[in-house]
């Protein structure tokens, strides 16, 4: 379980809401734009945007931020037509087509056998030597559809390994974290319930632990028409009491994974109460997305978003419904020295480090969106001192 409650203490996680955009040209080659599917005109998230120096990536609304001195950009999504555009032409909206729409339900093999070699190939296919990276890191928290914190942090991490396997278990102390920038804000917690956000452990156990069982999931390989990508979908046997469904995107020439998906929805009302407080978490998803290095030709971790929704049940204050929301975007790894400057073990939110206005002001991997920039607006204008409020803003 990635929920527990320690005196009255539970974590969560929360879901970007965004901003839809039109793309604008601005003399200093600053992009703002959406990203939609072609064909349903949904908002695409994820995008890796790209010069030949540069990139960041779309939110879940499709939005990005964009700087660049190169002539054109590069739009790529797994599962999507790779786009390239000039800068000469002003372009309203991207939209990228689909290479998945028609597929078709394939059978190669024993699909246990399939899925166990999968997971033997890890060996031949991810890091399982040290490497560092620069990331950026968004969490935040919401009672009752409202922002209650919100946090965005940028900095580098060391691992030993990407991934353990049974040769080789995890080490004790895998990684080592460098925060360099950090803006924060929320409001100070309820008196009866502390709302604890993941510490950097347990969100790097959570993005990683992505065995799935043979034993207790039935699997069903599904093929992209004209295309090196197989959908190892996966459902829970009837035996084996789970709840999680979801799939792995596995390139059918290196039999590596490039994408994991699951969700679990539990509509049961099993509740389980601590000091007068009954709260269960009834929807918990993980994305994880891996991109290929063209150094090693491994495959690095690139992206990761982690969802849950928590309802609490309180005698005084009722029902209540949280949502806590994660999202990790990493840099190109590298084999630099990265030095601690903070625990693994704590409340994320808990971490301190001073504002910088300049960086934020300027960065584009983590765009505010504007019901964010609401809450931190009504948080900075509160002259009443109506909200008991914790922040590294300045006024």
């Amino acid at each position: 379980m990635l929920f527990h409650l320690t005196k009255t203490i539970m974590k969560f996680k929360l879901s970007i809401l965004t901003l839809f955009i039109p793309i604008l040209l601005f003399p200093q080659s600053q992009i703002n734009g959406v990203i939609l599917d072609k064909d349903t005109h949904e908002p695409l998230e994820f995008v890796d945007v790209s010069d030949d120096n540069h990139n960041t990536s779309s939110n879940e609304d499709g939005y990005f931020r964009f700087s660049t001195n190169d002539s054109s950009i590069n739009f790529n999504l797994l599962g999507y037509e790779i786009k390239n555009i000039t800068l000469e032409t002003e372009i309203d909206t991207i939209y990228l087509k689909n290479k998945f729409i028609e597929l078709e339900q394939v059978f190669i093999g024993n699909s246990d056998e399939l899925v166990t070699s999968m997971f033997k190939k890890i060996l031949d296919n991810y890091p399982l030597e040290p490497y560092s990276e620069s990331f950026f890191m968004r969490s935040f928290l919401k009672k009752d559809g409202k922002i209650i914190k919100l946090q965005d942090l940028n900095g580098y991490i060391g691992r030993k390994t990407l991934f353990s396997t049974s040769k080789s278990p995890m080490p004790r102390k895998n990684y080592t974290v460098n925060i360099s920038n950090m803006r924060k804000a929320g409001f100070k917690d309820d008196k009866k319930v502390y709302f604890e956000m993941f510490s950097f452990e347990e969100f790097f156990q959570a993005i990683t632990s992505l065995y799935i069982s043979p034993d207790l999931f039935n699997f069903e390989v599904e093929s992209p028409k004209e295309s090196e990508f197989l959908l190892y979908n996966f459902t829970p046997k009837e035996r084996s009491n789970v709840l999680s469904r979801g799939h792995f995107l596995v390139n059918s020439k290196d039999n590596s994974f490039r994408e994991y998906y699951m969700i679990n929805e539990d509509n049961s009302n099993n509740f389980k109460e601590k000091r007068n407080i009954k709260y269960r978490t009834y929807f918990y998803e993980l994305n994880v997305k891996f991109k290929k290095s063209d150094k090693d030709s491994k495959y690095y971790l690139s992206l990761a978003k982690l969802n849950a929704k928590v309802e609490v049940q309180d005698k005084t204050e009722g029902k209540n419904y949280y949502q806590v929301e994660y999202l990790w975007l990493a840099g190109n790894p590298g084999d630099f020295e990265v030095d601690a400057n903070t625990s693994l073990k704590k409340d994320i939110f808990k971490i301190d480090k001073k504002y910088d206005p300049i960086f934020w002001q300027n960065q584009s991997q983590l765009p505010l969106t504007l019901e964010m920039e609401a809450f931190l607006n009504n948080l900075r204008t509160d002259a009443d001192n109506q909200y008991e409020v914790i922040s590294n803003f300045k006024g």
